[in-house]
This record gives C-alpha cells, structure tokens and sequence, in this order.
C-alpha cells in the first residue's frame, strides 16, 4: 500500500499527546484498514533530526477505532528523542504496529507528542 505523508514536515509547538479520549493537538484524520495487511508503520520525516535537541522528547501513538470513529481505544504508544536513529538499520525512528493488534475491519489515527518546539513530520504505510 501507498505511504502517505501524516504529518507535514514543518514546525510544531510543543503539544501533548493526549489520550485516545481526548487527544492532543496534532492527531491524524482517521484512515481505514481492511484487515488484509499485517501491520501500520509510522516513520518520522526530518531533515534536522541529526543536530535536533536530543532533549526534546517526541511521543506518537496510534489508536484504533472498531465503530467508525465514534471511540477510539489506543493500541501502542512510543517514545524517542532527536539524534536517536532506529536500531533496525540505522535512519529515522518508527514503529510498527502489528495487525493482530488492530482488529479488522477498523479505522486508525496516529496522535504526536512534543516536549518542546521541533521541525518534523511523519509518514504512515499500511503494509
């Protein structure tokens, strides 16, 4: 399946994550998932990760709905930080979040989390 920019690379201000409930200020628009792939991949989009504040923590979570988007339940949360790359072969952090974990059919949003202000985005692929 197609990867699709989630969160555009640009400035963010700090925000909470928030909760499935109440989520905070940067949640994507709600995407659908058939239950024919086996996982959801979020991939963070930098071009100034490498010489970021390692300080600033970034939290992205991914949540999933079983009725439409009328509740949401949250499935996996992460945390990492700038200068941090993935210890699966180097580059950007991402996580990946199992198909048996989503229940099928069902409608999945991802929310972000900064500590403080930070220029990046995000990418998701439903593989």
């Amino acid at each position: 399946m197609a990867t699709v920019t989630v969160f555009p690379n640009v400035s963010r201000a700090a925000g909470d994550v928030g909760s499935a409930a109440a989520p905070g200020p940067y949640v994507t628009a709600a995407q659908s998932y058939a239950g024919t792939a086996t996982s959801v991949v979020a991939q963070i989009v930098s071009t100034t990760w490498a010489t970021d504040d390692p300080t600033v923590v970034v939290t992205f979570a991914l949540d999933r709905s079983l009725d439409g988007g009328a509740t949401w339940t949250e499935v996996e949360v992460a945390q990492t930080n700038p200068q941090q790359v993935n210890p699966k072969g180097g580059g950007l952090p991402s996580f990946q979040v199992p198909s048996n974990l989503l229940g099928t059919p069902a409608s999945v949003r991802v929310r972000l989390g900064l500590s403080a202000t930070l220029k990046m985005g995000m990418s998701a692929t439903i593989v």
